[in-house]
């Protein structure tokens, strides 16, 4: 059993994507979750075992998720197998998807990932896997995850207009282009902070209905950074990410 605390999916960036290859995992069981004992489980429609429970620190709109298996040699028997994904606003009425199922790794460092599940058009803070069984171990886990975020849940308030926020490249290295398309002339601005909550730009949108602003991120450490447009009566938030 686990629970990770996650703000604004700020994963660290090797969790992110593995190694220099986008979908690749080393081979060490240091950076896996693994649970040898059985607890209670927070969806309260689930028998007690073995699970893990990633809280986002917000509402966001997700999709795909990935899963890497136990890729240490000798170890990945204890990779899960069969496991249900569940998802909850507050951590106490429950969703939940079909069962899925994620195959036994290779234990070589050329092991890639498996989506697992496609969560499009769902709003969430609280994602909870819960395993069914594994491959055959005594205890049961996974080496790492990746969860699409689709940007925080939120719109412009008080105005009927349809919004476009984009940031390209998304994996960035040395620069992201953000634009912004919002169909109508509005003025607020745009913040990009850190994991941290640190702003480290801040780009003004007066009267403007269409934007492109080149964000140089050469300097910037790996990680993820939040985008934010702001208006007097709302905000809307997207993600990015700076890998190397």
């Amino acid at each position: 059993m686990k629970t990770i605390i996650i703000l604004v999916l700020t994963i660290s960036c090797q969790l992110v994507y593995g190694q220099c290859y986008l979908d690749r995992h080393n081979t060490s069981l240091s950076d896996a979750w693994l649970s040898c004992d059985i607890k209670e489980s927070p969806n309260k429609d689930r028998i007690p075992g073995h699970w893990i429970l990633y809280d986002l620190g917000d509402k966001y709109n997700i999709g795909e998720v990935t899963l890497w298996n136990i890729n240490t040699p000798g170890e990945t028997e204890n990779g899960i197998r069969d496991f249900f994904v569940d998802y909850s606003d507050n951590g106490i009425d429950w969703e939940t998807t079909t069962r899925h199922n994620l195959n036994m790794s290779q234990g070589t460092s050329i092991y890639e990932g498996e989506i697992v599940t496609s969560l499009e058009d769902v709003t969430t803070r609280y994602i909870l896997i819960s395993a069914i069984n594994n491959h055959g171990g005594a205890c049961t886990g996974f080496a790492e995850i990746r969860i699409e975020n689709k940007g925080l849940s939120s719109a412009i308030a008080n105005n009927d207009i349809p919004i476009d926020f984009t940031t390209t490249p998304n994996p960035a290295t040395d620069y992201t282009s953000i634009r912004l398309d919002l169909g109508s002339p509005l003025t607020g601005y745009i913040s990009v902070t850190d994991a941290n909550g640190k702003i480290l730009k801040t780009v003004p949108c007066e009267n403007k209905s269409q934007m492109t602003y080149r964000l140089v991120t050469e300097n910037w450490s790996c990680g993820q950074y939040t985008a934010t447009y702001h208006t007097e009566n709302s905000v809307e938030s997207i993600s990015f990410i700076v890998i190397r």
